[in-house]
């Protein structure tokens, strides 16, 4: 009898404890952007008897909840704290390695994918016949393999450039970033809490590019290297939900001389600088470099020795471009991701001498 009443006053107390949370959720503002993870939290779904018996004012409801769970931040830390008591590995969204190294988990190749972006490569080069590189940039998975938890699963991404080289058209460079990069691996190439090169790593690549061209690239020796941030929390921070790791640098490479003349995004925005210095005081940081991501940007500049250069590229491309504007008079920056017009119809106009395919080589393989 006395272990039925126990039992009914546990009962009483956790429904209390779940209403009064409830109850407090409700009272409590809504957030609308989480700093921590970048993004816009979602909002109060409005009710209909429609949405209900399709069952989307339910599914809206959940994620709303989860998003405005009171101290969602603290609860998902802790979460992640206990995981790693117990010697796991990862929060199913990115491995804790070595050295406060956090690396992205690997999705699934998706072959489809890649035989549609190998035949629109193939087709472009085609169509225009202009002199063509692929520029694909490994992620620090196959930099930093060593700095990886043991037995985490990889996907061998030299595997990855032989399949593509094997499928591209042979009148396209391949230029190969994988040995250059993890042969300097001592160095500081990556960002430990993000999925991007630093700018160190941005120009060794931009080295590796001058050397494919037989042009001279700059040497470390011709910048100064300014600190700019001692504050940054990548993407792979975001996703952690707990970090044991401090914050870190961006640097930014100064040129003895600045080449930069104009600057034009989306046909419209003018500036004269490739830095967005409002984006240091933001979560999203690596903006900093180009001002993110846009559809369309053209660069003037007072060099000449490399003409007119086309970039499609996806945002590995933006620390590297302040590089390749000391060699190129002029550089057209496309994003495809926000660009809805077929490459070969926008250029067909323009006097362009070169093109470069700058990606990250999961993102140009099947993303």
């Amino acid at each position: 009898m006395k272990n039925q009443i126990k039992d009914k006053i546990l009962v009483v107390l956790f429904g209390a404890l779940l209403l009064g949370l409830s109850v407090f959720n409700l009272l409590t503002p809504e957030r609308g952007f989480s700093q921590r993870e970048n993004r816009f939290l979602e909002k109060q779904p409005e009710f209909s008897l429609e949405s209900l018996i399709k069952g989307e004012f339910s599914e809206k409801f959940q994620k709303y909840t989860s998003d405005q769970f009171i101290s969602r931040d603290r609860w998902i830390s802790l979460k992640t704290r206990m995981d790693l008591a117990i010697l796991k590995q990862d929060n199913g969204r990115v491995y804790f390695g070595e050295d406060d190294f956090l690396f992205d988990l690997e999705a699934p190749l998706d072959g489809a994918r890649f035989i549609k972006n190998m035949k629109k490569i193939n087709s472009f080069k085609k169509e225009t016949d202009l002199p063509l590189d692929l520029m694909l940039v490994p992620t620090k998975t196959t930099v930093y393999g060593d700095k990886l938890p043991a037995r985490a699963p990889t996907i061998d991404e030299k595997e990855l450039l032989k399949d593509i080289e094997a499928k591209l058209d042979s009148s396209i460079n391949l230029v190969d970033l994988i040995e250059v990069l993890t042969s300097k691996n001592s160095q500081k190439l990556y960002y430990k809490t993000d999925h991007h090169y630093t700018s160190l790593g941005a120009y060794y690549s931009y080295a590796q590019y001058m050397d494919h061209l037989d042009l001279k690239p700059y040497s470390l020796d011709y910048f100064k290297r300014e600190v700019v941030s001692d504050e940054f929390l990548g993407s792979q921070f975001r996703k952690s939900s707990y970090y044991r790791g401090k914050s870190e640098e961006i640097e930014r490479f100064i040129p003895r001389e600045d080449t930069v003349k104009e600057i034009i995004k989306n046909q419209e925005e003018k500036s004269s600088s490739l830095y967005d210095e409002k984006f240091l005081k933001k979560s999203d940081k690596y903006s900093f470099f180009l001002g993110g991501d846009d559809a369309v940007v053209d660069i003037t500049t007072s060099a000449e020795e490399g003409g007119t250069l086309l970039v499609v590229k996806d945002s590995f491309a933006n620390s590297m471009i302040p590089f390749l504007s000391l060699h190129f008079s002029r550089i057209i920056v496309i994003d495809e991701r926000y660009f809805n017009i077929p490459l070969k119809d926008y250029i067909e106009d323009l006097e362009i001498d070169r093109v470069l395919f700058l990606k990250n080589i999961r993102t140009f393989y099947d993303g």
